[in-house]
């Protein structure tokens, strides 16, 4: 039988003059139908834990989500 599998594709992008790598994934609209909504419910997620984590000494580096 087929697996499912949650997103199409996922590409590593490396920017070697800031030494920074990104992920890249595309959404799989057969399995996430409402795509903006899970999009906006990522960023909402992602901000609770960035505030939560504010000043906390475990923070080493900076993580964004690009939409």
């Amino acid at each position: 039988s087929p697996s499912l599998k949650f997103f199409n594709s996922s590409f590593k992008v490396s920017n070697e003059t800031v030494n920074q790598d990104y992920l890249l994934q595309r959404i799989n609209s057969q399995v996430f139908k409402e795509v903006p909504q899970l999009m906006n419910n990522m960023m909402s997620v992602t901000n609770y834990i960035r505030s939560k984590l504010v000043g906390s000494a475990e923070v080493s580096q900076t993580c964004d989500t690009i939409t």
